[in-house]
């Protein structure tokens, strides 16, 4: 019974988006990224429905990114108006970025070209500062209402290796998710390397879908490609001994392969939406 729930909610939920016009792409992108991410969620509740007050069950559709579970309340309520700027800024920042990349290097250039490049690496700085701005600003919007909502991101630019990245710092509430129902059970097993490169399949899927639906197939398959082999690279990594390099080397590391890879995720989210 539960199972056919989870089944119906989320189709329901992922075909909401072809509700809205092919031509609002960035529309129906970013519907397609609510929904994926309210359907995590409610597998969520399906698999541990003793875990959700009724509140809490509520607040899975409304911001579907936070996990309502280990939202507190705060002890000392109060502004933080230092974050409220600083997230306000980060997205400015990010904004300006998306439009630069779109206005300096036309779309579609070249894949490959220096102009292509460029455009890939401003909307990968975009994304960047997109993250840590709604890490601030959700934070910022929690603490006003009284409650403590654990970081979305932890300072990712500071990552020395692939593994501190995807699971430390980036993107935090679906990591956890990854991590606890898919990674953890399977390594538990003895399937650790299986366990994540599994996870990065269905973490590409989560995006695959917004893409396909925003853009069509082939900045989707684009999408999917980047996390098959940033998958690959996190297994591989441990046999690197990547965790003892110096710091320097580490960074340079991690931005080296970003650099390789990032127009296939930059060039299919900029295409998404409308870019």
């Amino acid at each position: 019974m539960i199972a056919f729930a989870v089944i119906f909610l989320g189709t329901a939920m992922l075909a909401a988006p072809l509700c809205i016009p092919a031509e609002a792409v960035a529309a129906r992108t970013l519907a397609g990224y609510a929904a994926a991410a309210c359907l995590l969620r409610v597998i969520d509740l399906a698999c541990a429905p003793e875990t959700f007050r009724p509140v809490q069950r509520i607040a899975i559709l409304i911001l579907p990114i936070v996990d309502p579970r280990r939202v507190s309340r705060m002890r000392e309520r109060g502004f933080p108006w230092g974050r409220a700027v600083a997230g306000i800024a980060l997205g400015a920042a990010s904004m300006a970025l998306f439009v630069t990349a779109h206005l300096f290097f036309a779309a579609e250039p070249p894949f490959g070209s220096t102009r292509q490049f460029a455009r890939s690496m401003m909307a990968a700085l975009a994304v960047l500062a997109a993250g840590e701005s709604m890490d601030r600003l959700v934070r910022v919007a929690g603490a006003a209402a009284g409650f403590e909502i654990p970081p979305l991101y932890r300072a990712p630019a500071l990552s020395r290796t692939l593994v501190e990245f995807w699971g430390q710092r980036w993107n935090l509430p679906v990591t956890t998710w990854l991590r606890e129902h898919i990674h953890a059970p399977l390594a538990r097993v003895g399937l650790r390397r299986t366990g994540t490169l599994l996870a990065f399949a269905v973490s590409g899927l989560v995006h695959v879908y917004p893409t396909a639906i925003g853009a069509g197939l082939a900045p989707a398959m684009a999408m999917g490609a980047f996390f098959l082999v940033h998958g690959a690279a996190v297994a591989l990594e441990p046999r690197l001994g990547a965790r003892s390099w110096p710091r320097a080397l580490g960074h340079a590391y991690v931005v080296a392969i970003f650099a390789l890879t990032m127009p296939l995720f930059s060039e299919a989210l900029l295409r998404s939406i409308g870019f």
